[in-house]
């Protein structure tokens, strides 16, 4: 047996562990605890002041997988509030672990806070690091639940949500339309350095009136176009033969603006697309 442990490698026995995938989830997001941009990511209901609907998500809890299956849901109970007082109360996520059979577990639970005539105040809750310290019990707060007297305010979420890097600087929902791809990453053309600004491009549309060119030449607005940074021009689909065909270019830029020349001036309006990445 080698000094390595070979995790996606046959052994001819079982030798994967949950702690194993933990890890690698826990290299990937992080070691922290948040939900994943998939399916209903948790989206709550009051169904009445003592009632509480959970639907489906993905939660990434410091390494560990943790599923509401996709259509389903959880009800939680709320405990009646106090006429007259206020009270916050939290829905976390329960992580538990058996200290003498090592049986993970998670759960939703409703943590009931303390009522009071002031501002209410959030309950204690469990945490603790899974990962390094292998505590027993840790608690994700996922919903603060406020009451005012009788009645549930509110839901106010609570997580953050899923991230390309540990720092949170590029979210999942940013990249689901595949303007940032795992091929892009590979070969470095989108780094961590390049999406710190949590986007990768700005894309607006322009459009060149048949009554503003002057000269040959007619200048636009476009927010974001400096004298300097890269811009990336180009017509529309509905408008690339006219364009073409009247050779319409852009010729300059300064701040705010974009100038563009044409050799005959076109017969209808054009519309630019144009892209400025940042």
């Amino acid at each position: 047996m080698g000094n390595l442990h070979l995790v996606t490698g046959h052994a001819g026995a079982a030798h994967v562990t949950a702690a194993d995938h933990g890890s690698l989830h826990a290299a990937i997001f992080g070691e922290g605890s948040y939900v994943l941009n998939r399916g209903s990511k948790f989206a709550t209901t009051i169904i009445s002041n003592n009632s509480i609907r959970v639907s489906d998500g993905d939660i990434i809890f410091q390494g560990r997988h943790i599923r509401l299956n996709e259509g389903t849901y959880v009800d939680l109970d709320v405990d009646n509030g106090t006429q007259g007082l206020s009270r916050n109360d939290l829905i976390v996520v329960r992580y538990t672990k058996n200290s003498v059979s090592g049986v993970e577990d998670a759960n939703l639970v409703v943590i009931k806070g303390t009522a009071s005539s002031g501002a209410a105040t959030d309950p204690e809750y469990t945490s603790g690091d899974i990962i390094n310290d292998h505590v027993l019990i840790a608690d994700m707060p996922l919903f603060r639940v406020p009451l005012n007297g009788l009645n549930v305010q509110n839901i106010v979420p609570l997580y953050t949500e899923a991230s390309l890097f540990p720092d949170g600087s590029v979210i999942t929902n940013k990249i689901a339309d595949r303007a940032v791809t795992a091929a892009k990453i590979a070969d470095k053309a989108v780094t961590k350095a390049k999406l710190a600004s949590g986007a990768t491009y700005t894309a607006v549309t322009a459009t060149l009136s048949t009554s503003g060119w002057a000269s040959g030449e007619q200048t636009v607005s476009v927010s974001g176009v400096t004298t300097s940074n890269v811009v990336i021009v180009s017509p529309a689909p509905g408008s690339h033969v006219a364009y073409c065909d009247a050779n319409v270019r852009c010729v300059a830029q300064a701040s705010g603006k974009l100038t563009f020349a044409c050799d005959d001036v076109p017969s209808a309006n054009l519309t630019v697309n144009i892209v400025i990445p940042t």
